[in-house]
């Protein structure tokens, strides 16, 4: 038998060059790690958890719950009030491009697709498209008001000669955009990258909203108009992930990407970050900030199944009861303060 010389040399090569690599990146995930300081008056009990059925996907808003699923010809959804104690309406429709929702409320389901925005009217059953939106590349949506009136988008403007990543406000009567704060101007479109490194969710915290990004340390906030009014940066000040580009597309840079926030929640001046930026494996860190000052207060951790906040999908409240979504189950939480005596 001949052995083939090349091949089992470059099998080797491949091999080191995988271990290397895995041993760089688990050493690059310790960095934008802070010092916690863990509080004992705090505690989070579970009250309840339930699971729910395979591949079903989760969207959520400030009053409601959406479970969507997919066959080969349907695509199906329901709407519960957010303790999935109520449907309020279910439907489906055949068009599979639209396959993630970016908001919705009762009335309407946003979709986006290539960067355009579309409208599912749940009452009127029909998809339409955002026709004066040409000059703006959509990212991430927010539905603002009940009638879908006005929504707060995050989104690449052509403006002239110039390409403005940033929030603004979509009129969807009179077509009026309004812009809300420019984070990043280019001399070219960088929509495709952006989308990347400006990664994240909006999340409805009574009359303040947020957009929480979950490859950086950045949290926006607006008022209940869409409005901006500050940003805040997370302790551990990780700073934009790195793309590259090939033939193919545009990719994280694996070395010089890291997770970090993945569910907040806002309790008078109390802001509530569910970090993956930490060196626990085996539970869901909580980073308490003062919305006020933007400082770090404190942090709060729990045990649950040796999960992290790397592993949760949405994070809610709802009547004092903090929700978090996982992959096919939810758990219920009562976070309980211990009063000094």
């Amino acid at each position: 038998m001949k052995i083939n010389t090349k091949f089992w040399l470059a099998l080797i090569i491949i091999s080191t060059i995988v271990i290397v690599l895995k041993n760089f990146n688990l050493k690059q995930s310790k960095r934008y790690i802070f010092q916690r300081s863990y509080q004992n008056n705090t505690t989070l009990k579970i009250e309840s958890q339930q699971r729910f059925e395979k591949n079903t996907f989760l969207a959520i808003n400030d009053s409601l719950i959406c479970t969507y699923k997919f066959s080969d010809s349907l695509n199906i959804f329901v709407i519960y009030n957010k303790s999935f104690e109520k449907m309020i309406k279910r439907f489906d429709f055949s068009n599979l491009n639209f396959k993630q929702i970016s908001s919705f409320n009762e009335n309407s389901v946003l979709f986006i697709d290539k960067f355009r925005l579309y409208n599912y009217s749940v009452n009127k059953k029909n998809i339409s498209k955002y026709n004066t939106l040409e000059n703006l590349k959509v990212f991430s949506s927010l539905i603002l008001d009940k009638r879908a009136s006005n929504i707060l988008l995050l989104a690449e403007l052509k403006n002239k000669n110039s390409y403005e990543t940033g929030f603004f406000i979509f009129n969807t009567k009179n077509s009026k955009i309004t812009t809300s704060r420019i984070i990043e101007v280019n001399d070219k479109s960088a929509k495709i990258k952006n989308t990347l490194i400006y990664s994240g969710k909006f999340n409805k915290h009574n009359n303040i909203t947020s957009y929480m990004c979950d490859k950086t340390s950045d949290i926006f906030f607006f008022d209940k108009n869409g409005g901006y009014l500050k940003k805040i940066n997370t302790k551990d000040s990780t700073p934009k992930p790195k793309t590259v580009s090939s033939d193919i597309g545009v990719f994280y840079d694996r070395g010089n990407t890291y997770n970090t926030n993945n569910g907040i929640l806002k309790e008078y001046d109390n802001i509530y970050i569910f970090s993956s930026r930490t060196k626990d494996t085996n539970n869901i860190v909580i980073d308490i900030y003062s919305y006020d000052t933007g400082k770090y207060v404190n942090s709060i951790k729990f045990y649950y199944k040796n999960k992290t906040s790397v592993d949760i999908n949405i994070v809610s409240i709802i009547d004092d009861n903090i929700f978090i979504f996982f992959d096919n189950e939810w758990i219920k939480l009562k976070m309980i303060k211990k009063t000094s005596i």
